[in-house]
């Protein structure tokens, strides 16, 4: 699922009476979250570019895609098949959670291209508070593309159901996600001279239209279903006190902080017969809950599914057949069922107590399907689905001091103590300082983290038409440490960190799992730099990285973005952003995507960079409504690949709009 509150800004110029926060999957502790009204850059919300510096995609927006900087890929999911679809996805701790006073509405419609090749998507969110504590909304996703290459079509549809409870002693988030993607597979094309020499295969010195390029399949196509059933709630056991500084209730109980801020929204509670607006006004102005120690309980249920499907197999693409040579119907389930129970000592209840500690047992019950077969002359002969059972039990403890100006920190600990992760272990941490410098505000973070993994079900095993394997791995091993650098007033931030892998999983030459048997580092330096000049505005990122293993860990060396605008008023109310930006990053190997198992595996026979991919733009806001129109992909040429037999979309104009409705 697209998160439709991706990037959290307000403008000053849409007071919205509203505030948006978010919650920790595990233990929903709070991280306040400005809401989204931003126009900047808005257009780059609707292109898998935009999700990166440097990004591989199959074709359309919601296809599988990985990032080409190894720091931004997110930790793998145990249902491997939408790791691919990972910006798309939303969890419970990547949502934001929201209470407003009256009620919220926001449309968003884009489109793009001919309608041969149209892709069109609409979302929108709706959200109300009952009264004051309780919250509820719904948040909707559609998209269907045909795409600008043949058998390359999608249609994906999301619904989100939230709802937040919030109350001096009780606190409660329910999500409920529902995600259906239905994604055609085409492998690719299947000759790169169409984009590389066009003329050597057509004959002529036409342009050869790209829905006339071959690809590999026509008629294949996955099917991936997603669903969540999330709650966490906390009882929360404290005493009252009367408030002697506004500044000490941010500090102590962040539902408090949460609501105040209602109160200073664009004076929203002027009216005096409203009552909500005169309980926040009271409670900030005589009394706050301290709450003291919350006890905590958090469910998760989930459901992933996958079919793959084959009308006919091309020859020599899939060296091995297991099951049908005519034709693939392919399947796999997964369902997990998560408790977690936790106990948190909070923040800020006195003077002496200057961090929170959480500790928390999570149980943790996983059922994988899989197909079967057993060997004949010929063929394998399916069976009935294998089951397989896990159980984990984990215990964990987290300590932060999420308050204060000076010093800032959070670390986290869990292993696996029972079941199926046993002696897996997670530590990481961040520390940061801020602090004044001469003329300057200097920001100092340093991050790191020591994982134990375990392999994942489907690392290990998997069942199929095209690929089989039941192959016992290793443990991982990543350590990774890492600072960053800013200068908030000079629009400076300097990012360098360093990883080792070891007994690293990854997919061959073969798309098939395999493990290194070497010890991997990944260094990395990002530097961001933005300039103002009067209106005109220029934003640079620069990222490098080199791996110690580019067989196995192929990288791009530098990737670039760049973006140059003009942001300004027209009489006063239009804001306009007109700009063109470009990204570029250097040759490498890249890796190939594997339909069969939607995963990126090595490949050693195609280059894919040192291009620049350019976009112009004009974005506007007035009022509560921002649309924009976007020229993609201005330049063109022989060798805009994003990845192996996956060439960029090309040139189109794309257009969309988004409208907010709070009266």
């Amino acid at each position: 699922m697209i998160p439709v509150m991706q990037l959290n800004a307000q403008t000053e110029n849409d007071p919205i009476p509203i505030v948006s926060w978010k919650i920790s999957e595990r233990l929903g502790h709070v991280s306040p979250a400005p809401f989204d009204t931003i126009m900047l850059n808005f257009q780059n919300r609707n292109i898998p570019d935009g999700f990166t510096t440097a990004y591989g995609y199959t074709g359309n927006l919601m296809q599988p895609g990985q990032s080409k900087i190894f720091f931004d890929r997110s930790d793998a999911h145990r249902f491997i098949f939408i790791n691919g679809f990972h910006p798309f996805i939303i969890r419970p701790d990547n949502f934001d959670f929201v209470n407003t006073k009256i009620p919220y509405t926001r449309l968003t419609y884009t489109f793009a291209g001919s309608s041969l090749r149209k892709e069109e998507r609409i979302s929108g969110i709706f959200t109300a508070n009952i009264n004051k504590k309780w919250n509820v909304g719904t948040n909707f996703d559609y998209v269907y593309a045909r795409g600008f290459y043949q058998g390359q079509a999608i249609k994906q549809t999301d619904f989100v159901f939230f709802t937040s409870y919030l109350s001096d002693k009780y606190v409660l988030h329910a999500f409920v996600g529902i995600d259906d993607i239905s994604n055609f597979e085409n492998g690719g094309i299947s000759d790169d001279r169409f984009i590389s020499n066009p003329e050597a295969v057509s004959g002529t010195k036409r342009p050869v239209g790209s829905k006339e390029i071959p690809v590999h399949f026509t008629d294949a196509g996955s099917s991936i279903k997603d669903r969540q059933y999330y709650l966490t709630h906390r009882y929360n056991v404290g005493f009252y006190r009367k408030v002697n500084d506004s500044t000490q209730t941010a500090a102590v109980n962040q539902i408090d902080a949460l609501t105040s801020d209602l109160v200073l929204k664009g004076k929203v509670f002027e009216d005096k017969e409203d009552t909500i607006g005169a309980h926040f006004q009271a409670k900030t102005k005589t009394e706050e809950f301290v709450p003291v120690t919350s006890f905590i309980h958090t469910f998760n249920y989930g459901f992933d599914s996958r079919d793959f499907t084959t009308k006919s197999i091309p020859r020599d693409y899939y060296p091995n057949l297991y099951l049908n040579k005519l034709a693939t119907n392919d399947s796999t389930r997964y369902y997990y069922m998560r408790n977690t129970l936790g106990i948190s000592l909070l923040e800020g209840f006195n003077k002496y107590a200057k961090a929170g500690l959480s500790v928390f047992l999570e149980h943790e019950f996983r059922n994988f399907r899989l197909m079967n077969a057993q060997p004949t002359d010929t063929l394998w002969t399916p069976l009935p689905a294998s089951i397989h059972k896990e159980t984990a039990l984990y215990a964990g403890a987290e300590l932060s001091k999420r308050h204060g100006t000076l010093l800032t920190y959070d670390f986290r600990g869990e292993m696996g103590i029972v079941g199926a992760d046993l002696g897996q272990f997670k530590l990481s941490g961040n520390i940061r300082t801020r602090f004044r410098l001469w003329k300057d505000t200097v920001e100092l973070q340093a991050y790191g983290h020591i994982y134990n993994l375990t392999p994942t079900f489907y690392e290990e095993r998997y069942h199929s038409n095209f690929f089989w394997w039941d192959k016992p791995l290793n443990n991982q091993r990543q350590v990774r440490l890492g600072g960053v650098f800013s200068l908030p007033n000079r629009n400076l931030k300097l990012d360098v960190g360093v990883e080792n892998l070891q007994n690293y999983i990854y997919f061959d030459k073969n798309a098939l799992p395999a493990q290194a048997s070497e010890n991997i580092q990944v260094l990395s330096a990002r530097l961001n730099q933005n300039f103002r000049f009067g209106i005109l505005h220029w934003d640079n990122e620069l990222a490098y990285q080199t791996s110690s293993n580019k067989e196995i860990l192929p990288l791009p060396d530098f990737s670039v973005f760049s973006n140059a605008y003009l942001w300004f008023k027209v009489v006063k109310v239009l804001q306009v952003q007109l700009g063109a930006d470009v990204r570029f990053h250097t040759r490498y190997y890249a890796p190939a995507y594997q339909p069969a198992t939607m995963q990126f595996h090595l490949q050693d026979e195609v280059k894919i960079g040192n291009f620049p991919l350019l976009n112009a733009y004009v974005n506007m806001y007035l009022k509560k409504t921002r649309f924009f129109v976007m020229a993609y992909n201005l330049v063109g040429g022989n060798n805009y690949f994003s990845l192996p037999h996956y060439p960029v979309n090309p040139f189109h104009i794309r257009f969309g709009i988004s409208a907010s409705l709070n009266d």
